[in-house]
């Protein structure tokens, strides 16, 4: 009996993996396909993350609706980051606002969080009011996708309890201002990898909701991230002098960091493995080769991850925050 519900539940985890890289990989192909030139990885993401969060809803007419608020508060979070970006003072106060707005009445706190992530990352995308709408048309795009994704790959079983249950508005308010804190401390310092204090932040709150447990979370996001970047680092060197073609290995190795996340709740294999990918595809595969300074992202992207973990445990030391039930 052990054995079967063990087999079930590698199941389980593998094919909510499937989901999400069925979603990414389509939004990639409707992003070179419709030519969305100030798309960014937002697309992608925003996709991503949808589907992980609608895999939980059976139903779909439920999984519609949820897309939907999900979708309209992405396009908002981003388009504020993206018309803000001159003006410093609204940069902070706008997107912090929004954000506790997003965490307090999206139905779901991992919905929340998730589309906080997708929206942030606008500060790694072109500014500007045009930028910002090319993003929301493709956001729109990513609509029929997730539907799509979820029709095939969902869970039959009914939601977890508490899966609707937003961030109660004095936890939304202290996230808020710490993402409003990690926007004025990125800016000041114009940290070049200083959107990733809002990530750790979002990431880390995000997977601990549940639990309450965001110092343990925070210690592991604050050592799994440089050691995946120096992995990352390490592996696309030794492709590159061997064989570059073994860079087609880089969707497994994120679906491993999923499915460790599913099937054995680890957050630091997760972040171990993301890291590693995520930094040889986004920052090393796609960008400029002879521009790329490895020293210098492993530096800033650990400092901004230090800075967002150290809030995050800060948080969850001294806060008294609801556990979802």
């Amino acid at each position: 009996m052990a054995s079967r519900g063990d087999s079930r539940r590698v199941y389980k985890a593998w094919h909510h993996v499937l989901a999400l890289l069925s979603a990414a990989l389509l939004m990639a192909f409707c992003w070179s396909f419709f030519r969305l030139p100030q798309a960014n990885l937002l697309l992608v993401t925003f996709c991503f993350l949808a589907v992980s969060v609608l895999y939980a809803v059976p139903d779909w007419k439920k999984r519609f609706f949820l897309l939907l608020r999900m979708a309209c508060a992405a396009a908002v979070l981003q388009f504020l980051i993206g018309i803000c970006r001159e003006d410093k003072i609204l940069l902070v106060l706008l997107p912090a606002l929004c954000s506790m707005t997003i965490l307090h009445c999206m139905p779901g706190r991992g919905a929340g969080c998730a589309m906080c992530i997708a929206g942030f990352l606008a500060f790694s995308a072109p500014a500007g009011w045009m930028p910002a709408v090319d993003r929301a048309f493709g956001i729109l795009i990513g609509i029929p996708i997730a539907m799509a994704v979820t029709a095939i790959f969902h869970s039959a079983a009914p939601e977890p309890p508490g899966f609707y249950r937003p961030f109660p508005l004095q936890d939304a308010f202290s996230l808020s201002f710490l993402l409003g804190l990690g926007i004025w401390i990125s800016e000041a310092l114009k940290m070049a990898q200083g959107v990733w204090i809002m990530l750790t932040v979002l990431f880390i709150c995000q997977f601990a909701y549940a639990s309450g447990d965001y110092a343990e979370a925070s210690l592991e996001r604050l050592i799994a991230t440089p050691a995946g970047l120096l992995c990352g680092g390490l592996l696309m060197g030794a492709l590159t002098s061997f064989d570059y073609r073994c860079v087609y290995l880089l969707p497994l190795i994120g679906a491993l960091g999923f499915f460790f996340l599913y099937e054995r709740n680890s957050f630091f294999l997760f972040t171990l493995l993301f890291m590693t990918a995520f930094s040889m595809f986004a920052d090393w595969a796609t960008g400029d080769g002879r521009n790329f300074n490895f020293a210098e992202l492993l530096f800033w992207r650990s400092a901004a991850t230090c800075i967002g973990a150290l809030l995050m445990f800060l948080y969850g030391k001294f806060s008294h925050s609801e556990v979802t039930a």
